[in-house]
């Protein structure tokens, strides 16, 4: 079986890095357990010299994650979603990679983007249920998913109904978006 391809959008990766005591143990775990990819407009985003992170994205850019360009649907485009311009670049560019089939589904923390995924049954998980993912998978240890899973909570902006779904949903729930598949 083949990991499954994974776009990870500029809002999701930043909580990752921020969230984490080790953050490049973190995304040698996700490059382990998924080929990750992140559209070339998110990229610009958290490479943006100056910002928590950047060189990081930087530096480990084809090493742990691979940068990819993707069209930007406009309002006329065949996707089936009516309207994309609410969102940013990166948002637009990397649900762009999943609904071209280039991905098996998205990680995106922008609320906007969050609900055109939600209204359009896309596949997409939040930084927050990544923990939880690497942790079923057997990647991380226990200690490791609660200490990310904490920090990915105070670092972002999630309501209690969202903290406790992403603790507490049913495994089932999570396997499609499972490492291997």
């Amino acid at each position: 079986m083949s990991r499954k391809i994974l776009a990870i959008d500029a809002s999701s990766a930043i909580l990752l890095y921020k969230a984490a005591a080790e953050p490049l143990f973190l995304w040698q775990c996700l490059a382990a357990a998924y080929q990750v990819r992140m559209a070339s407009a998110a990229f610009r985003e958290v490479a943006r010299p100056g910002y928590d992170g950047s060189s990081f994205f930087r530096e480990e850019g084809g090493r742990l994650f691979t940068v990819v360009s993707a069209a930007i649907p406009g309002r006329d485009s065949s996707t089936g979603i009516a309207d994309l311009s609410g969102i940013g670049p990166g948002e637009a560019m990397t649900l762009s990679l999943l609904l071209a089939g280039r991905v098996a589904f998205i990680a995106v923390d922008d609320k906007k983007a969050a609900l055109i995924c939600r209204r359009n049954r896309l596949p997409y998980v939040n930084a927050l249920l990544m923990p939880r993912l690497l942790a079923i998978s057997g990647l991380v240890s226990a200690t490791f998913f609660e200490e990310l899973f904490e920090g990915i909570r105070n670092v972002g902006r999630y309501s209690g109904a969202i903290v406790d779904f992403a603790r507490n949903c049913p495994e089932e729930h999570l396997r499609p978006f499972l490492p291997l598949g």
